[in-house]
């Protein structure tokens, strides 16, 4: 008996009216259902490696194994999905646009509740660092400034040597 259909006249799960009333029309592919699934894989083995119910034993092993397969299969189902969005849109630029629409906003509010979180803890003192991590992450240079920042203390340390 199939779980999700969208498309049928009748429910094909005593839930399915429950769910399409509560989240609106399912699709047809069981995508989303098999990414939930992957991620609850992964969080599963989270919650007892991180808790350590049951540090390295059989337990914990296993469910390692499970998170293993379960990224693989997130990351292949989401890239099959992603091609097909590639694949519908106009243009390269018009497939751009979307995966921007749909991502940033999610991504700008990653890296702001941390940022706000640092600013509540530490004070109005760390401002300057706090506007330096969001203006480099807001637009993705994040790995350019931390290199530059982690570059600027040695090659002073060095330019003083060299005066010396």
């Amino acid at each position: 008996m199939p779980l999700l259909l969208a498309h049928s006249s009748g429910p094909c799960h005593p839930v399915m009216p429950f769910l399409q009333a509560e989240f609106g029309a399912l699709t047809a592919n069981r995508f989303d259902l098999l990414r939930l699934v992957f991620a609850a894989g992964v969080t599963v083995f989270h919650a007892v490696a991180l808790t350590a119910i049951a540090p390295d034993g059989s337990l914990e092993t296993a469910l390692g194994a499970l998170a293993e397969i379960s990224i693989q299969g997130f990351f292949i189902v989401s890239g099959a999905l992603v091609f097909g969005s590639l694949v519908r849109s106009r243009s390269l630029s018009d497939y751009a646009e979307k995966r921007v629409r749909r991502l940033y906003p999610a991504y700008a509010v990653i890296i702001l509740i941390p940022a706000l979180i640092s600013l509540m803890v530490a004070g109005p003192g760390a401002f300057a660092g706090i506007l330096q991590y969001l203006a480099a992450n807001l637009v993705f240079l994040n790995p350019v400034c931390l290199t530059a920042s982690a570059l600027k203390p040695s090659m002073a340390r060095s330019g003083r040597s060299r005066s010396k």
